[in-house]
């Protein structure tokens, strides 16, 4: 049995709603006010809707953690970053790579991001 305790998160410093620590100590985001937090969530929100799906998935891909905690999001949440890491999975030739990284990312999110992930995870598993 792993302990998921936050004593078992070794220099992490940022706690969520959950009370469990995230973030490495002396990391960027340890140095961010809320306000500045939010902002940063903002930018990686306007990101969603660029012409480069690249990206629009790295933005997806970095707002994971927040759209699990239902932190700093804004009212509306369109597109929703699962569904942008579900629509860029689905392609035809997309690198394993970036199916692996969508996969974790749409997992961190969990049932916040099931109306795109259930749907894009079986297409998945039919290739």
């Amino acid at each position: 049995h792993i302990s998921l305790s936050p004593a078992s998160f070794v220099g992490a410093m940022t706690v969520g709603p959950d009370g469990m620590p995230y973030g490495l100590e002396h990391g960027s985001l340890h140095h961010m006010t809320e306000e500045q937090e939010r902002d940063h969530v903002d930018m990686l929100h306007s990101r969603l809707m660029d012409r480069d799906p690249a990206r629009r998935f790295r933005s997806a891909l970095a707002m994971a953690s927040y759209v699990a905690d239902d932190m700093h999001l804004p009212d509306v949440l369109e597109p929703h970053p699962a569904q942008v890491i579900s629509d860029i999975m689905v392609r035809p030739k997309t690198h394993k790579t970036a199916v692996l990284d969508g996969a974790r990312a749409l997992g961190i999110m969990g049932p916040r991001s099931m109306p795109w992930s259930a749907p894009a995870l079986s297409t998945l598993t039919g290739y």
